[in-house]
């Protein structure tokens, strides 16, 4: 009877000991997780967003409503935060509203551009061999490209929309995703976990999606970061539809 109540007592104990330790066991996993995260670079990205997502609700005052009384007016914190314009409008309501463009037009470029530099970047890394230098010599034959008069001349001839300024970004910047995120992939298929996994016979997409993918998201973040922030995005249909009516004057 004292075997068995010594040994129920044990059970009882562990019991709540476990159920104790699992929230010091999750929140240490979950360090684990985001070590290493750019955090910084994560703020900017969602508060682009939210000023994208939510602009009716963050802008003081209509962005298209001129008021002529109230042009040039100096930035203020009673009224306007930024100022206003030579028509009288909003400067603060008209930088969030013009956020939705800026944030499209970057985000949706930058995922076009990333997926292709990482696809590359993985292959071209993991392959070895002639596939890189194959890849790699496409890569700097697009570096060496005038981005800028491609990409304002194809849109001027495709049509200056939304959509066609995605697709020329996004066709014509890869190779900056391309060349860094390589450099991180020759650095992690050398190292020994990962040659651990090669000797332990797991495929080669196990490996990109296990341990290669999940080491370079990091950098992959600070990249999207500074891809969303170019500030020629927006800017390319105007570009276009200038040069379209330069040369048909």
């Amino acid at each position: 009877m004292a075997g068995t109540r010594s040994q129920s007592g044990k059970l009882a104990l562990a019991v709540p000991l476990a159920v104790r330790g699992q929230p010091i066991l999750a929140m240490q996993r979950l360090r684990e997780a985001w070590r290493g995260v750019p955090i910084f670079s994560l703020l900017v990205l969602t508060g682009a967003i939210l000023c994208a997502l939510f602009a009716p609700l963050l802008a003081p005052y209509d962005p298209i409503k001129t008021s002529p009384a109230r042009a040039l007016v100096a930035p203020s914190l009673s009224q306007h935060l930024l100022g206003t314009d030579h028509l009288g409008r909003d400067m603060l309501s008209r930088l969030i509203y013009g956020a939705r463009i800026s944030v499209t037009v970057g985000f949706l470029a930058v995922f076009v551009a990333g997926t292709l530099g990482v696809l590359i970047a993985v292959v071209s890394g993991v392959y070895k061999g002639w596939v890189d230098r194959l890849l790699m010599r496409v890569t700097d034959a697009f570096l060496a490209l005038p981005y800028l008069m491609i990409a304002v001349t194809v849109i001027s001839i495709l049509k200056p929309s939304m959509m066609n300024v995605i697709l020329v970004v996004g066709l014509l910047r890869w190779m900056d995703y391309a060349r860094v995120l390589r450099g991180e992939v020759l650095r992690l298929i050398e190292m020994d976990f990962v040659r651990l996994a090669i000797v332990a016979g797991c495929t080669r997409r196990r490996i990109i999606m296990r341990h290669i993918f999940p080491n370079i998201v990091n950098t992959l973040l600070v990249l999207t970061t500074l891809g969303v922030g170019a500030d020629h995005y927006p800017q390319l249909p105007r570009a276009a539809g200038a040069a379209q009516g330069a040369g048909r004057g």
